[in-house]
């Protein structure tokens, strides 16, 4: 039989509690560039006598330097801000142009499987997808059902006069304009194009940020470790640096293992 066992991982004692001071770095660039700007305003305040002259001589890191790189990814993260923002702007304007022209070619359609009945042929010259079974698959992309409304209007149109298009009784029931419908069309792509222009800008915007900004992520978190071990007898001076401290008692965590009948499990100085 198996049985569930549950352990508490801790040092020496099943009550006792952590105590060690935790370093919680920020997650967001913005939150990190504030951190940088408080870390170099309190070491140029101590001048000579700051605690990290030392640290940053051994590790040649140069707080100015960081300082102009955070203001280059800065421009980054801004511009990559501007770019999402038109990008979002730009998807729900194609969405809204095209959505009720989506609704007209499947209303469309519907039109014509039930004037063609079992003829799905007759409904494919339209450009519909439809299968054997005379269900039409319709594609989940953009593009592809922009190219399926630009072979029904091609359909439509192919009726010369005096000939008249099937479809035309549709159209005329619903006010359907198929010429208002190209426009639309016509403007939704460009808006769709934008869309994607946007999105590779905004990537690049953020690879560029992220490409400054890695190295001096990377010193303040050293920066940050440092500290704390240098008050390692009151972490919470670190935060006179603008870094965020977690001196909180930690409760020992529940750990649940499932354990097989005569095996043995060690957690510390519980045996099992």
């Amino acid at each position: 039989y198996n049985f569930v066992c549950s352990l508490f991982a801790k040092e020496n004692n099943l009550q006792r509690v952590s105590l060690m001071a935790r370093l919680i770095f920020p997650s967001t660039f913005l939150k990190q560039l504030e951190l940088l700007a408080d870390v170099k305003a309190k070491h140029d305040a101590l001048a000579a006598a700051s605690p990290l002259a030392a640290y940053l001589a051994q590790h040649n890191i140069d707080l100015a330097a960081d300082s102009v790189a955070g203001a280059a990814a800065m421009e980054c993260d801004e511009n990559l801000r501007k770019r999402s923002a038109k990008k979002e702007i730009n998807t729900e304007q194609c969405k809204l142009l095209f959505n009720p022209v989506w609704t007209h070619v499947k209303g469309s359609f519907a039109y014509l499987k039930t004037l063609y009945g079992r003829s799905f042929r007759e409904t494919g010259l339209w450009g519909a997808p439809i299968l054997g079974s005379g269900r039409i698959n319709y594609p989940p992309g953009f593009m592809k059902r922009t190219l399926i409304f630009d072979q029904l209007l091609a359909r439509h149109k192919s009726f010369i006069p005096p000939a008249v298009s099937p479809l035309q009784t549709y159209l005329t029931q619903h006010t359907i304009s198929l010429d208002d419908d190209t426009i639309a069309v016509q403007q939704a792509v460009q808006n769709h194009n934008d869309t994607l222009r946007y999105s590779m800008q905004a990537e690049d915007a953020r690879e560029d940020r992220d490409n400054l900004w890695k190295p001096v992520a990377a010193h303040l978190r050293g920066i940050g470790g440092f500290l704390v071990k240098l008050y390692s007898d009151n972490p919470s001076e670190a935060g006179e640096w603008g870094f965020t401290i977690d001196n909180s008692r930690r409760s020992p965590k529940l750990r649940t293992t499932k354990v097989k009948l005569k095996q043995k499990v060690s957690n510390k100085s519980v045996v099992i």
